[in-house]
């Protein structure tokens, strides 16, 4: 077979040493991550196609355990498993990153503030493995194209050809032909590796993504941005934007013989690649870097330099992550809820690319745009479509529009939980739950458990008329947690706002006072909330307290309390006004609680 890269059968020859492994990488995030697990968390996306090799990934961010509201971005490599630099440029960023934010560098403490960086070394893993056995020219993973069961000269398929737009376009020869080691596979999304990337892009829509090759065949150092689409509507939409940030990452990797800079050039839609899948699906600014003008130099100080002229590009990668943008929440207008809805920007759209979607999780979304002025469609079945003009965005700043759109059948919005009161300490087993009335309602679900996550149901009723629930028996001693969600005609909607609550015997209230017996903050209600909010909290004896809202860059909004304060529960409300008396804009803020060593934060959600 001419023109194709067939697999050698030989598994004669060495990983040059300077390479680490698929364990070594691994095990060298998990040192990162016991000294640094605040940022750091390891975890797993999916598993490969045939040995069921983890797909690992390294999360980098301030709270690394939690799925905050924060904008993703991909930082991927070894895809193609004999292109060993992508991995080793990322082990060498993670431990960058690391060191930066040991040595409180401020702009390294901006990204992880601000951003939730994923790093994937490793797409292909078991590919990965086939090529530290020896075989130092496999490209593919291990898929048993000939079910026989036996690895062997027919199987494997490239990963980079497997994903969903132009599969049908690459009717190339090695596209088609098992042997070739640019076999795309019998059909998009064959592949595991495939299937477990672009649900993990589904989840966190990332707005950026790096994904790093090295060239076996074809062009070094260039990178390469979305697109022009030959059978479709040529360059896309984003083109003069995503071309421009592609030429200002390319300025900040300085070529092997130092006289020179990476190329930038557009990817055509011929091949079902990661860079196209991210950016037809979801809009990412996706680039495929080629690293280097060869695919596995072995010089270690040669590798060395290689991974090290890559950090100023991504540091201009991050930056410009959290550059000019439009951006916002979607709800529901009756429940508040999140929605995924399609968001629509006509002047950056055509019948190539898919609909742009809100996270199902946060109904967050964010587009990086170039400075200009835009119109915001917002699109749901079953609501009514939002059309907003004249959206501004100037300068790097990214531009906030928060988005309430309206049902043509609306649930029930979540009732407000009145008693018990949050952390209430109760002397009987018998008393009466009560709620609020939303409108529009029929029945309600209450529900009473001995956990936050509801497993351990003690009560459950949903066919309560009435916003109230009288147990019949004594409820036990203990501490409980409970909530309530309202239906009409319509569905059900949302739950209320948990609350927990304590169940104490009769001596032991009356050798007690009532008096809370330690600091708490609880969370403000309503929240999100459009023109004030109440902020409570406890405080077990007199002292000194402050009390203070800051916006999401951390500057200091409004001290709502700074002053001595006696034991008991104290509420504050806020409305939204700053130190100076002036309205802020929608958008999250934090409210953090200061007393005798305590401290607390909660986020709150200003929507107008």
């Amino acid at each position: 077979m001419t023109g194709i890269l067939i697999y050698h059968s030989l598994f004669a020859d060495e990983l040059p040493s300077r390479y680490h492994t698929y364990s070594q990488i691994l095990d060298s995030f998990a040192v990162m991550q016991n000294h640094y697990s605040e940022i750091l968390k390891i975890d797993t996306l999916g598993y490969s196609q045939r040995d069921s090799v983890p797909i690992f990934y390294l999360k980098i961010s301030d709270n690394a355990d939690l799925d905050e509201d924060e904008p993703a971005v991909f930082l991927c490599a070894g895809a193609h498993s004999e292109e060993p630099l992508g991995p080793e440029v990322l082990l060498n960023y993670a431990s960058y990153l690391v060191n930066k934010y040991q040595q409180e560098d401020w702009s390294t403490l901006w990204h992880l503030r601000n951003l939730e960086i994923y790093v994937i070394p490793f797409i292909n893993p078991e590919g990965r493995l086939v090529v530290e056995w020896g075989n130092l020219n496999w490209r593919k993973n291990k898929s048993d194209n000939d079910s026989n069961g036996v690895f062997n000269i027919h199987d494997g398929v490239d990963l980079n050809r497997n994903y969903d737009i132009g599969w049908e376009w690459d009717t190339t020869l090695a596209g088609r032909t098992p042997e070739s080691l640019m076999f795309k596979g019998y059909a998009p999304f064959t592949e595991s590796e495939c299937r477990a990337m672009a649900a993990f892009a589904q989840k966190y829509k990332p707005i950026a993504a790096l994904d790093f090759h090295s060239p076996t065949y074809g062009r070094g150092e260039v990178v390469y941005f979305p697109w022009n689409f030959v059978n479709g509507a040529g360059y896309c939409p984003d083109y003069t934007m995503i071309s421009g940030i592609c030429r200002a990452y390319c300025d900040h990797i300085r070529t092997e013989s130092d006289t020179a800079y990476y190329a930038s050039a557009y990817g055509y839609v011929n091949k079902a690649e990661l860079r196209t899948y991210l950016y037809g699906h979801y809009g990412t600014v996706a680039f495929t870097v080629e690293v280097c003008t060869t695919n596995m130099p072995s010089s270690p100080a040669r590798v060395d330099a290689i991974v090290a002229d890559h950090v100023p590009g991504l540091d201009y990668f991050l930056d410009r992550a959290l550059g000019a943008a439009v951006t916002g929440i979607i709800r529901d207008s009756i429940t508040m809820e999140p929605i995924e809805a399609e968001v629509k920007i006509p002047q950056r759209t055509n019948a190539d690319i898919r609909p742009r979607l809100s996270r199902a999780d946060n109904g967050r979304y964010h587009r990086l745009m170039d400075p200009g002025t835009y119109t915001l469609q917002i699109i749901k079945t079953g609501y009514r479509t939002k059309t907003i003009t004249d959206v501004v965005v100037a300068g790097k700043n990214k531009t906030n529009v928060d988005i309430l759109l309206s049902p043509y059948y609306p649930r029930p919005p979540a009732p407000e939980l009145l008693y018990p009161n949050p952390r209430d300490t109760i002397e009987t087993g018998l008393f009466t739950f009560d709620w609020s009335n939303p409108p529009s309602f029929n029945r309600f679900l209450f529900e009473l458990a001995t956990d936050t996550a509801f497993n351990n149901m003690t009560l459950f009723d949903s066919l309560l008329n009435i916003s109230q629930f009288s147990p019949t028996t004594p409820i036990a001693i203990g501490h409980y947690y409970w909530r309530v969600k309202a239906h009409n005609a319509n569905g059900w909607g949302p739950y209320s706002a948990t609350r927990d609550f304590y169940i104490t015997a009769w001596n032991d209230i009356a050798a007690s006072i009532a008096l809370p017996i330690e600091y708490y903050l609880y969370p403000n209600y309503p929240n999100p909330f459009n023109i004030s909010t109440v902020i409570s909290f406890d405080l077990p004896n007199r002292t000194e307290v402050r009390l203070a809202c800051y916006d999401i860059t951390g500057a200091l909004i409004s001290d709502l309390i700074n002053t001595e304060l006696p034991a008991g529960r104290h509420q504050i409300t806020w409305n939204g006004l700053d130190f100076r008396g002036n309205p802020v804009a929608s958008g999250v803020y934090f409210i953090k609680l200061t007393v005798d060593g305590y401290k607390a934060v909660n986020k709150m959600i200003l929507l107008k």
